[in-house]
């Protein structure tokens, strides 16, 4: 037997919507010790250096951005994990809103970086098979709050 690390590509499984300002939302289930949620704005599915991950950790929600594999914490708050609660995102322009089970989580966050604001392949985020995240759908904020896609 033969184990091998997964690559970062390995856990994002995102789509090109054609739009950086949206809202983003899943609801999770997730086993303890690993993370599981969303990733937006992403730079590359293949080889992903630029973009933004949010996640419940069992404790906490997180919404992180990670520039040229630097990571730096953008929101993080004690946020009671419950099974099959909804995380969402909703970017607008450099402002980034982190909300579970239908609370906000933190103060709006602002996310600046070129190589991360403007990217439109967004999707799902996810450290283990066993977590579940389903109704997974992205909403584009430019038109009106149309649906783009679901997952």
């Amino acid at each position: 037997l033969v184990l091998s690390p997964l690559t970062l590509s390995e856990l994002f499984s995102t789509i090109d919507i054609g739009q950086n300002n949206i809202i983003a939302s899943v609801d999770l289930v997730i086993y303890k010790g690993t993370v599981g949620g969303l990733v937006l704005n992403l730079d590359s599915a293949v080889t992903p250096a630029n973009f933004v991950i949010a996640y419940h950790n069992g404790i906490s929600a997180i919404l992180e951005k990670c520039v040229a594999g630097v990571y730096t914490t953008v929101i993080s708050a004690a946020a009671t994990y419950a099974a099959n609660a909804t995380l969402r995102v909703i970017k607008d322009g450099t402002s980034y809103s982190l909300f579970y089970n239908n609370a906000k989580v933190g103060s709006t966050g602002t996310i600046s970086d070129a190589g991360i604001i403007s990217n439109t392949r967004h999707g799902l985020f996810n450290t283990y098979s066993g977590n579940t995240l389903d109704n997974a759908v992205v909403w584009s904020r430019k038109t009106g709050y149309s649906k783009l896609d679901r997952f």
